[in-house]
């Protein structure tokens, strides 16, 4: 597998923000999400070299609809052939993620929603941080106890994942729904800092860098609308049509490097002329 001395670098594909809905609907009765989803999804199979694994970062639907996962199920069926991490973002609905994609999920009482990929060289511990009904995230103790533990008890590097970020971003009204204990899970990551090579967000709907406790933050952009950039304190809640994006994270075997790509055509590429 990539990732060890001598090997290839290991490539991780981040998405988030998909959105999706039920056939024949829109998100804000706008965004035509499934229709972006599937841009996404085709360029990921496209990649040269082809990504090692593909980690969603939440709100892969919009509503909850079973027919949303469902659509996701038949776009990764259709598109990927790597592990795949899934956890669930406040837009979400759990159950209803387990009943439609169960079989491209391990269900753990603690650690939310996620398939593990165990093979890799780097250690993938998703989290859940969706509260029932509500727009802003918390970790509870299960989840903090789950992180510790696998942090304490696994010498490899490992990269967290969830929804919510645990950092400001100056985006008001996104910042007033973030990690509500953002200081539980730095105190969770204290003991461990040295190991842990990246926490990976979404929610913001903006490529975000920061960091906690010593280890770098990378929140993504969405493959769908964005958020609009305003880092004015009362800046109105509002999207835009930039173009869809996602990350992609390459391991060196000692660290993360992690671009922004975006899914859509451009022009080029040209040479650098003289």
């Amino acid at each position: 597998m990539s990732g060890g001395p001598g090997a290839p670098p290991l490539l991780v594909a981040q998405f988030s923000d998909l959105h999706l809905r039920a056939p024949g609907l829109t998100a804000n009765r706008i965004v035509e999400t499934n229709m972006l989803a599937a841009r996404a999804f085709a360029a990921f199979a496209a990649l040269a070299p082809a990504p090692d694994a593909l980690v969603i970062t939440g709100d892969l639907a919009d509503r909850g609809e079973a027919e949303a996962y469902r659509l996701l199920a038949g776009l990764i069926e259709r598109h990927v052939r790597v592990p795949v991490i899934l956890i669930p973002g406040n837009h979400d609905d759990r159950a209803a993620m387990r009943a439609t994609l169960g079989d491209r999920l391990a269900a753990d009482d603690e650690a939310g929603v996620n398939r593990p990929a165990e093979r890799l060289p780097v250690r993938f511990l998703p989290l859940d941080s969706t509260i029932g009904g509500e727009s802003h995230g918390r970790l509870g103790d299960g989840q903090l106890r789950f992180l510790r533990d696998r942090l304490a008890a696994d010498p490899r590097p490992a990269a967290i994942l969830l929804h919510h970020p645990p950092i400001a971003t100056g985006i008001a009204h996104m910042d007033a729904i973030g990690l509500e204990n953002a200081a539980a899970l730095e105190a969770a990551i204290a003991p461990h800092a040295a190991r842990v090579a990246g926490l990976w967000c979404g929610h913001v709907h903006r490529m975000i860098h920061g960091r906690i406790a010593g280890a770098p933050v990378v929140i993504a952009p969405s493959v769908a609308h964005q958020v609009r950039f305003d880092l004015t304190p009362d800046g109105p809640s509002a999207l835009v049509l930039e173009p869809p994006a996602f990350v992609m994270h390459r391991w060196d075997g000692a660290s993360f490097t992690s671009q922004m790509v975006f899914v859509d055509s451009y022009p080029g590429p040209f040479p650098f002329l003289s």
